[in-house]
C-alpha cells in the first residue's frame, strides 16, 4: 500500500467530514420545531400550506378542471413551480377560465374570487372565477407524510427481488458472478426499464403487482441459484466481520436516513423535476401522454430518463396516495446501495484502507445533493464506479452496470458514460485480431439503447434536449468573455461544493504521477487517465454554449456539473498511487 495514497484518501474523507455540513444538517433536522408536515410547509413550500390550498380548490372545482397562473403568480418562479407540483393532478393550463393570482386584500371580491391559504407580504393567493353551483364530485386524497415502515420494507424487499433475478441469470452463465452488492443497482435498473416500457407503450404499471412480483421473483431466483449465492453470502459476511471499519459507513448511512425521515426534500430540482415526475408516474403508472403534452409544465423536463423518478414513484406509492416521506427515504436506500457496491469495488481495487476512505469521502461529497433530491450526486457515484470497474479485471461488469444506470439517470449521464465506454473499448478493439472479436468487444454498447429509445420517444413529441440549439453565436462572438465568466464563477462554486477543492488537489497529483503510470500500461489505463479531462471538457461545453443566460446557469449549476470531474480526479490520483491488484 502506498502511504501517500492512504494520506490522500484520508485527507479527502476528513475534508469532506469537516466541510460538507453534514453535522449541522443532522442537528437541524433533529431539533427544528414542528412535525414533518409543518417542516414541509415551511422549508419546501416557502411557508405556503399547499395542502390547504389544494383542499379549498377541490371543494370548489373538480380535480379534472385545470387552472391558469396569473401574471403575478407566473413572475414568482418559486411559487409557480411549487403550485404546479403540489396541485397535481390538477393541471396548470394557461387557457383555463380559472386562474390563481396574488391579490391585495382591498381588491378581493368574495363573489367572484376564492381566497386561498397562502400569503406573500400583504397579498393573498386567490382563485379568480366563481365556484360552480354544482358540487365538484370525487377528489383525490392529499399526500401522506406518515412514516409507513411496513410498506417501505416491502418495497425494499421487492427491489432486492427485482435485482436478484438478473443477478441470478448472470450468475448461472458467467464464470464470475456479479458482486452481491450490485443487487440494489440491478433492482433500480429493472424498475427504470419497467417505467420506461410502460411510458413508451402507454400501458400503466400496477405498483402492487410490481411489489408482489419482485418479492416472488426474488424468492424464485434465490432457490434456483443456491449453489452460487450459498458460498457468496458467507464470504460477504466474513469480509464484513474482518472489516469493522464498515461500521463507520453504516453509521453515516443510518444518520443520513434518519435525517431524510425528519426533513423534507427541499432542493429546487429535487422538487420541480424529480419529485414532480415521481408524482405523475405514481398516479398513472407511467409518464402519461397528457402530462408529456402539457405545455405549462415542460419546464420540468419530462424527457429526463426515468431511473430516479421511477424509483421515487415506486417507494412513494402508499396505496392510492403518494407518500412523500417514503419517497424521501428512498433516496437513502438508493445511496446506500450505490455506496455498498463502491465500498466493495474500491477496497478490492485500491486496498482496504484507501478504498474505504475514498468511499467515506464520496459519501460526504454527494450527501447534500442526494438529500435535496438532485440526481447529480447519484450520477457522480455511478461515473466513479464505471471508471473504477471498467479499469479492473475483476469488476468489469459492475462498471458496465454503472454505465447503464448512468444512461438511465440523466441525459448528461448517458453522454459521459458513452464516452467513457468508448475510451475503454478503443484499445481493445484496435488490439483485436479479427472482426468477430471486435464485434464481441463492442456488444456492451447495446446497454445504451434503452435510454436512447426513451429519449427518442419524447423527442417525437417535441421534447428534445435543452442543447438541441446551443448558443454558438454568443460563444463565437465572445469566446474569451464566456470562458472568463466560468473561471470567475469557480470560487462561488467551491464554496457551495467543497469537494471541488479535493478535485483540485487530485488534479495536481495527477499531473505529477499520471503520465508515468499510464506509460507502463497505456491500453489498460487510458480510461482512468482521460476520464477527468473528459469531465472538464464537458463542463466547458455545457457553459460556453449554454442556451440559457450564462450567469444564471453558472450560479445554479456549475458546482453540480463540476463535481463529476472533481471526483474523477481524486480517483485517478489514488489509482495511479496504488499498486494494481491484478493485470487488466
Amino acid at each position: 500500500m502506498n502511504r501517500f495514497a492512504l494520506l490522500l484518501a484520508l485527507a479527502f474523507a476528513v475534508h469532506g467530514a469537516v466541510s460538507s455540513g453534514f453535522g449541522p444538517q443532522l442537528r437541524e433536522a433533529w431539533s427544528a420545531a414542528g412535525d414533518y408536515r409543518e417542516r414541509r410547509v415551511l422549508h419546501a413550500f416557502g411557508g405556503m400550506d399547499l395542502e390547504a390550498i389544494r383542499t379549498r380548490l377541490d371543494a370548489c372545482l373538480p380535480t379534472s378542471q385545470a387552472v391558469a397562473l396569473g401574471p403575478e403568480a407566473l413572475v414568482d418562479g418559486f411559487a409557480s413551480q411549487r403550485l404546479t407540483e403540489a396541485l397535481y393532478p390538477r393541471l396548470i393550463d394557461a387557457t383555463s377560465p380559472f386562474s390563481l393570482e396574488w391579490m391585495d386584500p382591498a381588491r378581493l371580491d368574495p363573489s367572484r374570487m376564492l381566497p386561498l391559504a397562502a400569503t406573500r407580504g400583504e397579498q393573498r393567493l386567490a382563485l379568480l372565477g366563481p365556484c360552480p353551483s354544482e358540487p365538484p364530485g370525487e377528489t383525490l386524497a392529499a399526500d401522506r407524510t406518515r412514516l409507513a415502515l411496513p410498506r417501505l420494507v416491502l418495497s425494499v424487499a421487492a427491489v432486492m427481488g427485482l435485482g436478484l433475478l438478473p443477478w441470478a441469470l448472470v450468475a448461472r452463465r458467467s464464470r464470475r458472478p456479479l458482486a452481491l452488492a450490485s443487487v440494489w443497482l440491478l433492482g433500480a435498473m429493472v424498475l427504470a426499464l419497467l417505467v420506461a416500457g410502460a411510458t413508451v407503450l402507454q400501458g400503466p404499471l400496477s405498483w402492487t403487482a410490481v411489489r408482489v412480483g419482485g418479492v416472488l421473483l426474488g424468492g424464485a431466483a434465490l432457490v434456483r441459484t443456491r449453489a452460487v449465492w450459498g458460498p457468496a453470502l458467507p464470504a460477504a459476511l466474513g469480509r464484513l466481520r474482518r472489516a469493522p471499519e464498515v461500521l463507520v459507513l453504516l453509521a453515516l448511512l443510518g444518520a443520513f436516513t434518519v435525517r431524510l425521515g425528519l426533513w423534507p426534500v427541499t432542493g429546487w430540482d429535487g422538487r420541480s423535476i424529480w419529485l414532480f415526475h415521481a408524482r405523475r408516474i405514481f398516479l398513472h403508472g407511467m409518464f402519461a401522454n397528457a402530462d408529456v403534452l402539457n405545455l405549462d409544465s415542460r419546464w420540468s423536463h419530462p424527457q429526463y430518463p426515468p431511473l430516479l423518478s421511477g424509483w421515487l414513484a415506486f417507494f412513494g406509492a402508499d396505496g392510492p396516495v403518494f407518500n412523500e416521506r417514503s419517497a424521501g427515504l428512498a433516496l437513502g436506500v438508493l445511496l446506500a446501495g450505490l455506496l455498498a457496491l463502491l465500498w466493495r469495488v474500491a477496497r478490492e481495487e485500491l486496498g482496504r484502507w484507501v478504498g474505504g476512505a475514498l468511499t467515506v469521502g464520496l459519501f460526504f461529497a454527494v450527501q447534500r445533493l442526494c438529500a435535496w433530491g438532485y440526481a447529480d450526486g447519484f450520477l457522480a457515484l455511478l461515473l466513479v464506479l464505471q471508471v473504477l470497474g471498467l479499469g479492473s479485471a475483476r469488476f468489469r461488469w459492475e462498471g458496465w452496470l454503472a454505465a447503464w444506470a448512468a444512461a438511465l439517470l440523466k441525459q448528461e449521464g448517458a453522454l459521459l458514460a458513452a464516452v467513457f465506454a468508448l475510451l475503454h473499448l478503443a484499445p481493445r478493439v484496435l488490439a483485436a485480431s479479427s472482426w468477430r472479436q471486435r464485434v464481441r468487444e463492442v456488444l456492451p454498447l447495446g446497454l445504451f439503447l434503452p435510454a436512447q429509445a426513451y429519449v427518442r420517444w419524447f423527442a417525437a413529441r417535441g421534447l428534445g434536449s435543452d442543447y438541441a440549439q446551443p448558443n454558438w453565436a454568443a460563444f463565437l462572438a465572445h469566446p474569451l468573455e464566456r470562458l472568463a465568466a466560468i473561471v470567475q464563477a469557480l470560487p462561488a462554486a467551491a464554496r457551495d461544493q467543497p469537494a471541488l477543492l479535493a478535485g483540485l488537489v487530485g488534479a495536481g497529483v495527477c499531473l505529477a504521477v499520471l503520465p508515468a503510470w499510464v506509460r507502463r500500461a497505456p491500453g489498460a489505463r487510458v480510461l482512468t487517465a482521460l476520464a477527468p479531462g473528459v469531465g472538464v471538457a464537458f463542463v466547458l461545453g455545457v457553459f460556453l454554449v449554454t442556451p440559457f443566460e450564462q450567469k444564471w446557469h453558472l450560479m445554479t449549476a456549475l458546482d453540480r456539473v463540476l463535481l463529476h470531474a472533481s471526483l474523477l480526479f481524486v480517483l485517478a490520483a489514488l489509482r495511479a498511487l496504488t499498486p494494481e491488484p491484478a493485470a487488466t
